[in-house]
């Protein structure tokens, strides 16, 4: 957790990994790979509990050592095993599955880490997400007939940098289902939208600030026209 940026959407707070490297860094060139793979990882994403397996393969195919700057295109993540618990719903699957697949990736080792990557983005099902947006709205609604959604794959942009996370585009979709979501979270700021169709309902998640509110009017509309914006960060002093 002394990685990731303050006020991170997700937080691990217990679990053991084993962790396999073979890396070779020169001044101005890297190569090698770092692996780690974690069992009953205990999290926490928007306050909702969650446990999984999670299997890491950074892949270093360049960068610059003394800065702590690496290429690390063609490395996964893959989670599985996921767990979810939550007021209104559970999750609990151990054939489901999420595998990131980072096409451009650039991060600079520091705390926090800084990321820029864009990555292809495959899982199962939607399942563990319809679970924690009923779980947030107090209710399933129409949301909960998107559980038996298969093989759903898309793609993501993401930052990182001065503890800033910033999404720009991150969109999953199958023949029935769509699933989007953009923002950006800083320790003062959570600004962000989710979007949701199931056929022909469409449902917007707006979040500002923290606060929540579901908006079902030209929902892929509003989605398409977000655009996260670092302007409304607190200047630093």
């Amino acid at each position: 957790n002394t990685y990731l940026p303050p006020d991170s959407p997700i937080q691990i707070v217990d679990g053991e990994a084993e962790l396999n490297v073979d890396v070779l860094l020169k001044p101005e060139s890297a190569g090698g790979f770092v692996k780690l793979v974690s069992t009953g990882m205990h999290a926490v994403a928007d306050k909702q509990a969650l446990e999984a397996d999670m299997s890491v393969d950074v892949k270093l195919v360049g960068g610059v050592p003394q800065n702590m700057d690496f290429d690390i295109a063609g490395s996964t993540i893959e989670i599985s095993n996921v767990k979810v618990n939550g007021d209104e719903k559970d999750f609990n699957d151990d054939n489901w599955g999420i595998l990131l697949s980072l096409n451009k990736a650039r991060a600079v080792w520091k705390k926090p880490v800084q990321l820029d990557l864009e990555a292809d983005l495959a899982m199962t099902d939607s399942r563990p997400f319809v679970a924690m947006m009923a779980n947030k709205k107090g209710k399933e609604g129409w949301l909960g007939k998107a559980m038996t959604i298969d093989d759903v794959k898309g793609k993501v942009n993401m930052r990182a940098k001065d503890q800033v996370i910033t999404i720009p585009y991150a969109f999953a979709a199958s023949d029935k289902i769509d699933v989007g979501a953009k923002g950006i979270i800083s320790a003062d700021l959570h600004d962000g939208v989710l979007y949701a169709r199931f056929r022909k309902l469409h449902g917007l998640l707006k979040i500002n600030n923290g606060k929540r509110n579901l908006d079902i009017l030209k929902a892929r509309e509003k989605f398409d026209q977000y655009v996260p914006s670092e302007s409304k960060l607190k200047p630093k002093k």
